[in-house]
């Protein structure tokens, strides 16, 4: 019988021997999967995901840093399902299957770490890029918002805010203030605030009923106007070019209070239809100069009709200066 046990003894430790190199393979590396990861950064490392542990050094390293990819900052996060990443694990390290013990969850959900962005810091940021807007256009304003801005979520804690250039030549009585919303990943999201606004300005007025060809250096008045509420297509003109006006007329006639813009003025013309001018004629080397009626108006450079004095009939000459004009011949 003592036989007997001792060949069933030897047989068990020949096939021990054997068989404990496939039986008795220890793992390399632990990888304990939680149910839900929050991560940093637009990369995700297996280290960010789950608890990693090996008495390898080199290989806890290369699997604390082996990069996973990155979540899209539009979505909220995925779920990664522990059969994938096995699979992506092998593929990038050359580990087998069982050279990795799985531990936790089958999956697990990754997040980003994200930054809650106040919609009232969006709308402060808009209108204090109006206000510097109006300031600089207007005498005085008024701003209200009346649109809401959405609450963010951003995937990270370095947003900025990217204000676009408002691009109105005068202000009006709701304005629209885009802003883009911009974080390390790029852009997030872009988001239009909309503002009743009531601004002033110093423009000018007709001081009295005034005829089309009227020169306004002197019936000029100031007056506080409220540009918000003009036409679409109105431009006032500001007070501060009431000194230049004496070089201009009026192309329409104006009533007395009626607001001038600057499409209601042109150049007085150097020469006035019906004004006594000074006609030079060149000849060679000589000039002569005579006195001639101006048939017609004109700026420096055109040609213009004129009746020389004693002549009665009429002759081209180009405008030189005020009340000048040369015959070429």
């Amino acid at each position: 019988m003592q036989g007997i046990t001792r060949l069933l003894l030897a047989r068990w430790v020949r096939a021990a021997v054997l068989l404990g190199p496939l039986t008795l393979h220890a793992a390399m590396v632990s990888i304990d999967l939680p149910r839900m990861a929050t991560v940093r950064g637009d990369k995700v490392l297996l280290g960010q995901i789950a608890h990693l542990t090996s008495q390898d050094l080199d290989t806890m390293r290369r699997l604390t840093m082996l990069p996973l990819g990155s979540i899209a900052h539009q979505v909220e996060g995925i779920q990664l399902d522990r059969t994938r990443l096995a699979r992506w694990i092998r593929s990038q390290t050359g580990l087998r299957d069982d050279d990795i013990e799985w531990k936790g969850e089958a999956s697990t959900y990754i997040s980003y770490a994200r930054t809650r962005l106040a919609p009232q810091v969006l709308i402060d940021t808009a209108q204090a890029a109006l206000s510097e807007w109006l300031a600089q256009r207007t005498e005085r304003f008024d701003i209200r918002p009346v649109s809401s801005a959405p609450a963010l979520a951003i995937p990270d804690d370095t947003t900025r805010l990217l204000v676009k250039p408002i691009r109105h030549e005068r202000p009006h009585a709701r304005m629209h203030v885009t802003v883009d919303v911009i974080s390390s990943q790029g852009l997030v999201r872009t988001v239009t605030l909309t503002f009743q606004v009531t601004a002033h300005v110093k423009g000018l007025v007709a001081g009295q009923d005034l005829a089309a060809g009227s020169q306004t250096a002197a019936l000029l008045e100031e007056r506080d106007i409220e540009v918000t509420a003009l036409a679409p297509h109105a431009a006032p003109l500001p007070a501060a070019q009431a000194a230049n006006a004496a070089a201009l007329q009026l192309k329409r006639g104006l009533k007395a209070g009626e607001l001038i813009q600057a499409r209601d003025l042109e150049p007085v013309p150097a020469v006035q239809r019906g004004d006594w001018i000074t006609l030079r004629l060149a000849q060679g080397d000589i000039q002569m100069e005579s006195r001639a009626e101006a048939l017609q108006s004109g700026q420096p450079g055109q040609n213009i009709r004129v009746k020389p004095t004693g002549s009665e009939r009429s002759m081209l000459a180009r405008v030189t200066g005020r009340n000048m004009a040369e015959v070429s011949r």
